[in-house]
């Protein structure tokens, strides 16, 4: 199986832990008793393995990008349902900005289990249909990945696309709910947000406004936002 791994990001491409190269291991002999022996060189190559969104930082455990089809399988020794349709939903969010159809999977290895994503919901996925939709894929897009992604569609500005925001049409990174989670929970007076240009600051701000107005509503104390936009002088 050949993979293709990012080397621009510190833990990008990497399977850091035993557990996990054997997750993934039993995944890929799994898959290849579904493919014919001819066939399982080409349908199994050209798969990236911890691809990472450029900008955001949103990772994949395995992704094959082909023109007319992209096939994304999450790696698991084990997870509730819930956890990995979360998950799949959020990974579908994002695969929806490179303008093709796309098939999520997620394999918990500890049961052997296989989980498909059938519209908003988590069902059993088929090996035998999985094998299929990695058959099909036989032409590549020429350019990089990173061009697919067009990030207009996955990143929602609260100013610029207020009704994109209020209706709820995001997902914070995995950064963005840890430092999210570690300010609801602190009992800090002051807080700093660093980040360079369109890491999703102000996106964050907004979601905190949010949380912080919904537990106002419970009996806390209330919440004012106070925006300003600072602009450099010349002449």
């Amino acid at each position: 199986m050949e993979i293709y791994a990012r080397t621009d990001a510190d833990d990008a491409g990497k399977v850091t832990k035993p557990q996990e190269e054997e997750d993934l291991a039993c995944f890929v002999r799994l898959l290849a008793e579904q493919i014919p022996a001819m066939e399982q060189y080409r349908a199994m190559d050209r798969f990236y393995l911890g691809y990472i969104i450029p900008q955001i930082g949103k990772e994949f455990d395995l992704l094959k990008f082909g023109k007319e089809l992209c096939v994304n399988i999450e790696i698991k020794n084990n997870g509730k349902p819930e956890t990995i349709l979360r998950q799949l939903l959020r990974n579908r969010y994002y695969l929806r900005a490179i303008d093709c159809p796309c098939v999520l999977y997620s394999f918990a290895a500890a049961d052997r289990k296989l989980y498909m994503l059938k519209e908003d919901t988590l069902q059993d996925g088929s090996w035998e249909e999985l094998a299929e939709y990695i058959c099909r894929i036989r032409e590549y897009p020429e350019s990089s990945p990173d061009l697919l992604f067009r990030p207009g569609r996955f990143l929602i500005s609260p100013i610029y696309t207020p009704l994109r925001f209020l209706n709820g049409e995001y997902f914070l990174t995995t950064h963005q709910e840890a430092i999210c989670n570690d300010i609801l929970r602190g009992s800090g007076k002051h807080c700093c947000i660093e980040g360079k240009a369109g890491t999703g600051k102000t996106l964050l701000l907004y979601h905190l406004y949010q949380k912080l107005c919904a537990a106002g509503e419970n009996g806390r104390n209330g919440v004012c936002m106070v925006t300003c936009r600072w602009q450099r002088r010349t002449g």
